[in-house]
């Protein structure tokens, strides 16, 4: 069965190094595993959202607060890790997930 497993796998990197695996690739879907990952996924987009959601609200509630132009545009702040995200994420995709991909260690 492990033979199996491994001919499938370089069997599927040969095609996809060729371009031709959207045509002849098929693979069986969990739907026990699918909605376990559909649930994560959104589970932690709504976990991210809270942040994002906290960094609109709290400006308004300082600034009826009577807190200085200042400290409102230091808490600005906040929002920088999601800013970064676009510059850091590309790298992040191409370094580890592609590398580990090629490797073999997914899937």
């Amino acid at each position: 069965m492990e033979r199996k497993k491994q001919k499938y796998r370089s069997d599927t990197a040969l095609l996809l190094e060729k371009g031709q695996a959207s045509s002849t690739l098929h693979l069986k879907s969990d739907t026990k595993e699918d909605s376990w990952n559909i649930f994560l996924l959104l589970f932690l987009y709504t976990l991210q959202g809270i942040p994002l959601g906290l960094s609109s609200a709290i400006p308004m509630i300082l600034q009826n607060r009577g807190v200085s132009y200042k400290q409102q545009a230091e808490f600005s702040f906040v929002t920088w890790p999601f800013s970064l995200k676009l510059l850091y994420g590309p790298q992040w995709w191409t370094v580890f997930i592609l590398h580990k991909w090629d490797a073999g260690k997914l899937g």
